[in-house]
């Protein structure tokens, strides 16, 4: 029904959506359609119409059982109500109000059990340091490690064996692979962390102190402890990387992305989580994890795909070959029913050219491909070939016509 409604009235409908809270309820609860989620994100482009939708969603995530402390409860409720009170709408003052009362009523519900219950509440971590978000590191086409006291080390240029402040050795294996080893005999009160970068065009490994093993993608960063010296051992993860997570039933090991939580005790996965995907994912291999995202929270068996669309908020889950979405670390590039601009996508990530495509290629066109090893050159001439088109190469610039 609201979808002929908005076909006939788009800017009726759009005033709808600016007075109707339960529209703003209907689509966090991810049941919005596409044509609903497409017009909604039109009205939040009204900085008005954006400040009110967060400070809804707020109060929203804390009466959903997305938050876990009373205090956070409290701020969200007492923000919400102020923001009614001070910005009256004639039209919605009194669905506001009742929604109030509503949530008001969760809210004491909430308030009551939340002590009892923190450990079952969905949490999406905050207030997180992401790799990303250090231009020092992620504007480089090195391989680059951030250390505790602030030093960047060029991981290509670097064979000499280091060691962090809490005695912990970092050991250079191969040309692109290092191993923390862990000193139990000297402890910091402080948790130490390193932050390492990889570039478009690179793949890395790392093994962690507890014995996690680690594959990065290029484009990722990964920013974890040295040492594990909490009850959970946790990391965060820009980009795509496959984790061999070491067996440690006490202490569980969490990735944080900025749309996934993945908690596990010992199991293999692949995380993919670059900021400019409209899906992320999770791909079990082995064992079992948890995964939570904004609105929801998934227990996840070996071949199970995990996913987040960042454009529609729905979280899903769908059966795949999981062996086949981790091929990357083994240096083979999987191309599956991808359109022709996420092809160059990922060979932009994998070889670390930028593409310039030029061509009219349909969207709806699809392509599958496997490249092992093969150099950019090959590729390139391999979809000449396939598809009809010509290309050129300056520097690090390939043009598609």
């Amino acid at each position: 029904m609201i979808i002929e409604f908005m076909k006939k009235n788009q800017n009726h409908i759009e005033t709808q959506i600016d007075i109707n809270d339960l529209f703003i309820d209907h689509f966090l609860s991810g049941e919005a359609t596409e044509t609903e989620v497409k017009i909604f994100k039109q009205w939040l482009q009204k900085p008005d119409n954006q400040i009110y939708f967060n400070k809804y969603k707020q109060f929203w995530n804390v009466t959903h059982g997305l938050q876990v402390t009373p205090e956070e409860i409290n701020i969200a409720f007492s923000q919400y109500k102020r923001y009614i009170e001070t910005h009256p709408v004639k039209s919605l003052k009194s669905k506001r109000i009742i929604l109030l009362i509503k949530y008001a009523a969760i809210f004491v519900i909430i308030i009551s059990i939340s002590y009892f219950l923190l450990d079952t509440q969905i949490t999406i971590h905050k207030n997180i340091e992401y790799a990303y978000n250090d231009p020092s590191l992620t504007k480089s086409k090195d391989i680059l490690l951030k250390k505790a006291d602030g030093n960047i080390i060029n991981l290509k240029d670097t064979s000499l064996q280091l060691q962090e402040i809490d005695g912990t050795i970092l050991h250079k294996q191969q040309d692109k692979a290092i191993q923390y080893i862990n000193n139990k005999k000297q402890k910091t009160e402080n948790i130490i962390y390193n932050t390492i970068s990889i570039p478009a065009g690179e793949r890395f490994y790392l093994t962690l102190s507890d014995g996690t093993k680690i594959w990065l993608n290029g484009e990722s960063s990964l920013r974890y402890p040295v040492n594990f010296t909490t009850e959970k051992r946790i990391v965060t993860l820009t980009g795509q990387a496959y984790f061999e997570v070491s067996k440690d039933e006490e202490h569980p090991f969490i990735v944080i992305t900025q749309n996934m939580n993945i908690e596990v005790i010992g199991t293999s996965f692949d995380v993919n989580s670059y900021p400019d995907s409209e899906l992320n994912t999770m791909t079990l291999v082995t064992g079992k994890v948890k995964v939570t995202t904004p609105y929801k929270q998934i227990i996840a068996s070996p071949n199970d795909q995990i996913y987040y669309n960042t454009n529609t908020y729905k979280t899903g889950s769908q059966k795949v070959n999981a062996l086949s979405e981790v091929l990357w670390k083994d240096g083979i590039l999987s191309l599956k029913d991808l359109p022709f601009e996420q092809v160059l996508q990922k060979l932009q990530r994998w070889y670390g050219y930028t593409f310039i495509n030029k061509t009219t290629i349909s969207d709806n066109e699809l392509f599958n491909g496997k490249f092992d090893q093969e150099d950019i050159d090959t590729v390139m001439e391999t979809l000449a070939l396939s598809i009809n088109i010509q290309y050129s190469i300056k520097n690090d610039t390939i043009i598609i016509h």
